[in-house]
This record gives structure tokens, sequence and C-alpha cells, in this order.
């Protein structure tokens, strides 16, 4: 036995550094083969859907895997029926869990790990996907002493530090997937959890929050807002969208407009759309998150945004043109000198404007007209 306390703390950092580096894991088991002079160690995965890349194993040899990927892993065996029976967090000794004699009588056993000389287990089930699971598991040959109660106690302080570390694989990896989906839109893309946690970001999104005095932010792992008034509304969109009705049905979310801390022409102001990120690809791992997208408004309308009004709101040229200006962050009284019409006749103009729009008050307009500005793909 070699586990001590400082072999101790250096692998469970190389556990949590493989966590969000799964290219790491394989220097794990290698570490812990050693640390408790195995023969052979392995985490893997067992159930219906299990293939080559859901074996890593020290001394890897294609041979033996390909043989357990076509002659064992299709059929259920004594010890894949006891594990998976097992709760999640167990610790487990195979010849206690199965029973010896009935381990060594199994097809598994003599064809499978008696070659590799894995005569005795102690493993950990460490989480559950559908019918498949996850364990880690060290193995002893032939040869060498059985385990022994300071072995499961030095395994016992390891075992919880493996099975937070894969879960945060799990999920970190599904999690980086699914934001390279949303890479190439030309707005950010967030993915939180249910408690605002920032689980991934595009790079649309990585530049927006980076800017300072955004009205949105991050702040200690969370997405927040800036004023309070705003950060009150994140808060609801985001429960709403990532809870489950009946343990379903998610919420909707919804949108709103944040402005940013300072009148700076620099700092855009934020539309923000909150809503489900809905299951599909991995509704273990995504269930119970949202994606909340934000947009930036700038002041630089596209030429084609005075027809677009007039054909949404049903406006005449002049009004289009008007309402425009005041989108653009000009007071009606800038917007009537540009235009070239009287301070009075702007004013009738933004009367009817407001008939048109639905609203009472200018800065009412310019949120409306914020919110419907036309999404301009970049490089198109």
């Amino acid at each position: 036995m070699v586990f001590n306390s400082e072999v101790l703390s250096s692998v469970i950092g190389s556990i949590y550094e493989a966590a969000y580096s799964p290219e790491h894991w394989r220097t794990v088991v290698e570490e812990m083969r050693v640390a408790f002079n195995g023969s052979k160690a392995c985490l893997t995965k067992m159930g219906p859907t299990v293939t080559a890349n859901d074996a890593i194993t020290t001394g890897p040899n294609a041979e033996y895997l390909e043989k357990y990927l076509s002659e064992h892993a299709p059929y259920e065996n004594a010890l894949e029926l006891a594990v998976a029976a097992a709760p999640e967090g167990l610790i487990y000794n195979d010849h206690a869990l199965v029973g010896r004699d009935k381990l060594r009588r199994s097809r598994l056993w003599n064809e499978w790990m008696a070659p590799q000389d894995m005569y005795e287990g102690l493993a950990s089930k460490l989480l559950t996907e559908g019918r498949s699971f996850w364990f880690f598991d060290i193995q002893r040959g032939k040869s060498q002493r059985s385990f022994d109660g300071e072995d499961i106690k030095w395994f016992k302080q390891v075992a919880p530090h493996l099975r937070r570390a894969n879960q945060i694989s799990r999920k970190f990896g599904g999690m980086k997937l699914m934001s390279l989906a949303f890479e190439h839109l030309p707005f950010g893309a967030v993915i939180v959890d249910g408690q605002r946690r920032v689980l991934a970001t595009n790079s649309q999104a990585e530049a927006i929050l980076s800017l300072p005095s955004c009205g949105i932010t991050v702040r200690g792992g969370l997405l927040d807002a800036r004023h309070s008034r705003n950060a009150e509304k994140l808060l609801h969109l985001i429960a709403d969208a990532s809870c489950r009705r009946d343990s379903t049905v998610p919420g909707t979310g919804g949108d709103m407009l944040m402005s940013s801390d300072v009148e700076q022409n620099e700092i855009p102001d934020l539309a923000v759309s909150v809503g489900p990120l809905l299951e599909g690809i991995h509704s273990d791992t995504f269930g119970g998150h949202a994606v909340v997208f934000i947009r930036k408004l700038s002041f630089d309308l596209p030429e084609s945004f005075v027809d677009y009004m007039r054909t949404v709101f049903g406006m005449t040229p002049k009004e289009a043109m008007l309402s425009a200006s005041l989108a653009e962050g000009l007071s009606l009284k800038d917007a009537a000198q540009r235009h070239g019409i009287r301070f009075t006749t702007a004013r009738s103009y933004l009367e009817s404007i407001f008939q048109k729009t639905g609203v009472r008050q200018q800065s009412q307009l310019v949120a409306v007209l914020k919110t419907i500005q036309p999404i301009t793909w970049r490089g198109a």
C-alpha cells in the first residue's frame, strides 16, 4: 500500500483537473492504479449503449476491448446486474457484491477478467445515465493480496471526488457541445441553470459581457443585471424557463430590455430573450436549464428599417423617418431639424406614431422600435 495523505491530495487534484479536461482521465486512472498497487484500473460505462470511447483503462489492449464490446457488452452479466441495482455512490468489493463463486463461474470473469489478471476489484458506482451507469474499478491480480480495511479507508476518501468530478465532466462536456452549436449565432447565447449559474457561453456573449458597465454581467459565476429592477425580472424569467411543471413541461421565459449604467453611446442597450433549453439531445444533462440570448441594440439602423416600420405599423414615410431618428437616440427637436420640419409638425407626427404603435410616451416608443429592430447577420 503506497497511499498516504500526500498522495491523496495529489490524486484529488488530478481528479478535478480531469473534470474540465477529459483527456486527463487516463492519467487519473493510472495514478489510482499505482496508489492502490493494482494490476489494472478503469473508469468505464456499462449498459446497452457502450462504445470504445466509454472505457478508460490502464494498459489498454485493443484486442481485449474489441472482444468485450462484441462478445460481452451486448449481454447482461452477473456483475453488471449487481452494480446496476446498487445505489449511486456505493463502494463495493466485486466478490462481496456478486458472490465470489458466482462471479468466477461467469463467462465475463473467465474470458475477460482473469486473462487480464483481474482477480479482485474495489470499485464505486459513480452515476447513472438512463439504463447505463459509470463506475471506477481497481483490480488486483492473482499473486497479490486482497483489499483490506486500510485500502477501503483510503478509497472511501477518494470515491466521492471521483463521483463529483465525473458528474462535472459529463455535464461540462455536454454544455461545451451545446455552446458550440450556438457559436455561429450573430448574438450572444448563455446557458444557465435555474439558479443563474453560467454553464457555457458563445463568443458573442463573452464579448458583450466583457463591456464595461454593460447592463448584464456575471457575478460570482451567476448571470446578473447591474440594475436591481432588471435583476429581479431576469431572475424570474430564468426561473420560469428552467422549471419543469409536473416534471416535464418547461416554462416559456420571456423578453426584456436592459439599459447600460452610464449614458455613453459606445455602451449599447440590450435586448434579452430567455427560453428553456429544450430536451432531446441529453435530457438527463440539460433538463432544468435555460438559454439566455443577448442582442446589442445598435443606434446604427439598417437602411431597410424605415420601410420595415411602414410595413409593421402602417406609418407614412415621414412618420417612419422621424421614428427611425428617435430610435437612433435623437431628441424630437433634433430629429425635426434633421428632416427639415417644424417642431410643432414633428409633435403632430409623434401623436400619430403613438396611436399606430400603441404607446403613450416617447421612451416607450423607442423601446418598441428597438425591440422590433431586424437582426442582421454579420458578414451578410
